[in-house]
């Protein structure tokens, strides 16, 4: 796959295991970790839409699944960890089937999380390199 860019989607999925080891920890809170992830993925989007420009958006898209399944996988792995450090999430999850481990539940969830990652990061990667076209085509000398 010749249009995939490596060392920009590698560099930029350590987001992801990153976020998942603060957030074993309840950094940030669990009611706050959405707003983390939405300026994780602005920098993202941004940051391979300047250095791809045309096919930004697979890029986005392996990024983005890299990022979010990296980060479950993290979670999944230390849900001992996770599950002690956020009572807020634990509360929330009444609805894990019966006889299912926490442990195997966030496990389960990977893939999904990280499809859901791959799409909005490349919605967001494609949104942000039609803007910086629009803003290259307008001013072409960068002035």
């Amino acid at each position: 796959m010749r249009n995939l860019e490596w060392k920009t989607i590698l560099s930029l999925s350590l987001f992801g295991p990153v976020m998942g080891l603060f957030t074993l920890f309840g950094v940030p809170p669990f009611n706050a970790e959405g707003y983390v992830w939405l300026v994780i993925s602005v920098v993202s989007a941004v940051t391979i839409a300047n250095r791809i420009g045309p096919g930004a958006f697979i890029n986005g898209v392996a990024t983005g699944f890299l990022q979010g399944a990296t980060s479950k996988l993290v979670q999944g792995i230390f849900s001992g960890t996770y599950a002690a450090h956020n009572p807020g999430l634990m509360e929330k999850l009444t609805d894990v089937p019966e006889g299912m481990e926490f442990k195997y539940f966030v496990l389960m969830l990977v893939p999904f999380v990280g499809i859901g990652s791959a799409l909005v990061l490349g919605l967001l990667t494609f949104l942000a390199g039609r803007l910086l076209r629009r803003e290259n085509e307008t001013d072409p000398e960068g002035l």
